[in-house]
């Protein structure tokens, strides 16, 4: 551990030394790792499989508040298990069924090193106790069917199947439920004099979901020649909403600009096409290039969905009337000397004006991508090949946070902020926030699904085998990724400044 003095400032008129502490934290991990493997061939038609996972993991220190050592820490545990069983049976030379049943469970929990510290936030110099997002419990469960049938006729290669999956989930969540106090400074802290204060007023949030997703597709691989190969799919897939994403569902939370149910998004059609081809030059400039049967050149494109990841559903659980988590600040802060002493809890939660929220517009498009690749391949005499290729997509749809009811800046702050250009956040500009879009609303977080990513890559690979059996492979690849939403859980959308 060390200690580094940067500054001693004036507290009440008395010098205060300041100074950065950086603390050592041991990372141990204890990992337990099992698998099954089953493989029996019931007939020469019958073929049965079992494959079991389980992996057992405590992660000591691993979360939660780190900057003062192991106080404030959290430790991590883990507990998941990956079970299937499949039965291939092949009816003829022209067709093989396969089906599979599989289950998945995840048990991820987190151990608090101090659950009763409340989490204090001094601005732009650290925090005592744990995050605000603590403490939290989740189990997360998936049955899960597959059924793949492969049909060879002619010149086709013709596969269609089904993919059927229920999850089960359930959250406990209880952020803020200790208090989360905001002091602008060391001298209002020691003062007591807090700036701003959310508590969980009522119960914490717990709930329990069962979503179904289906998919099914239909794909077809089409020799057309002896050297070129068409590719052709399409695939369709359909999600339920679990629980609506937790949307308003009373008038007097639409009347309050807050969004409905997330509705079910139904248009995921996903089509493929691709291709392989092998030119045949025997002379000329392209039979130099490409030679004959010497080289492949392969191409396709394709469009893909994500699911709405359950991580985005603690944040609008918490809404008014599930629970009622309470913020006082700017006109109506904590009282002097309030704390640690929050507020009586509540039985009712009541909607007010600094009452907040968190949602998912309701017409939530999922994740989608468009993806394409082409490469060429060449076979230089008879143990090196060079492949050159080029990969990218597009995607669209991503999730990322944005402030419906934003702060708007007055011209005194504006004034402020241009003349001193000061570091801290715009949010506690000359102490209190900026007056929200609507003043007598709170803040309207959104979780919306307007994000964009952009993917570019070339790759070159070279690929030799020695006369002793030796294999060598040497590989560069140059990329580059565009995204507006990578630092999604970082954006900071609620103070909407």
């Amino acid at each position: 551990n060390t200690y580094t003095a940067f500054a001693t400032p004036l507290d009440n008129g008395t010098p205060v030394e300041m100074g950065t502490f950086s603390s050592v934290i041991p990372t141990k991990q204890n990992i337990w790792y099992g698998s099954v493997k089953v493989d029996h061939q019931f007939a020469p038609t019958d073929k049965l499989t079992f494959r079991s996972h389980v992996d057992r993991r405590n992660s000591p220190l691993n979360a939660g508040n780190l900057a003062f050592g192991e106080r404030w820490a959290v430790d991590s545990k883990y507990f998941g298990q990956n079970h299937f069983i499949g039965y291939t049976k092949t009816l003829n030379t022209s067709f093989v069924n396969e089906s599979r049943v599989g289950y998945t469970r995840l048990d991820p929990s987190f151990v608090e090193r101090d659950p009763v510290t409340p989490t204090i936030i001094l601005t732009n110099l650290f925090q005592i106790g744990v995050p605000r997002t603590y403490p939290q419990e989740r189990r997360e469960q998936t049955w899960q069917f597959q059924n793949v049938s492969t049909y060879l006729f002619s010149k086709h290669s013709l596969k269609f199947g089904a993919d059927l999956a229920r999850t089960n989930l359930f959250q406990n969540s209880a952020q803020d439920v200790r208090g989360t106090w905001t002091f602008l400074s060391m001298q209002d802290f020691m003062n007591n004099q807090t700036n701003s204060l959310v508590f969980l007023a009522s119960t914490p949030t717990r709930y329990t979901f069962n979503q179904w997703r289906q998919a099914y597709f239909v794909q077809d691989d089409y020799k057309l020649r002896r050297n070129l190969t068409v590719n052709l799919g399409l695939r369709y897939e359909l999600s339920a909403v679990p629980l609506g994403g937790f949307g308003a569902t009373t008038d007097e939370v639409l009347n309050a600009f807050v969004p409905g149910p997330v509705e079910r998004d139904t248009n995921n059609w996903a089509p493929r096409v691709g291709f392989a081809y092998s030119p045949q030059f025997e002379s000329g400039l392209l039979g130099t290039l490409l030679g004959d049967g010497k080289s492949a050149i392969r191409g396709g494109f394709g469009v893909s969905y994500d699911q709405m990841f359950y991580s985005l559903l603690p944040n609008p659980a918490t809404n008014y009337p599930r629970t009622d988590t309470q913020t006082l600040s700017g006109t109506t802060p904590p009282a002097l000397d309030q704390f640690p002493v929050l507020p009586p809890k509540v039985t009712t939660p009541t909607l007010s004006a600094g009452t907040s929220f968190v949602n998912i517009p309701s017409d939530t498009q999922l994740p989608t991508s468009n993806y394409w690749s082409l490469s060429i391949q060449r076979q230089i005499r008879s143990n090196y090949t060079v492949e050159l290729g080029y990969n990218g997509n597009r995607s669209h749809h991503l999730f990322r946070q944005s402030q419906n009811n934003p702060g708007i800046l007055t011209q005194p702050m504006a004034e402020a902020v241009i003349a001193t250009c000061p570091s801290a956040n715009l949010g506690t500009s000359q102490g209190t926030p900026p007056p929200r879009l609507i003043p007598n609303w709170g803040s309207r977080q959104s979780l919306e699904a307007t994000g964009n990513a952009a993917y570019d890559g070339m790759y070159v690979q070279v690929n030799a085998l020695t006369s002793f059996g030796l294999r060598l492979g040497a590989n560069y690849t140059w990329s580059a990724n565009f995204s507006d939403s990578e630092e999604f859980s970082n954006d900071g959308a609620a103070s909407g400044d």
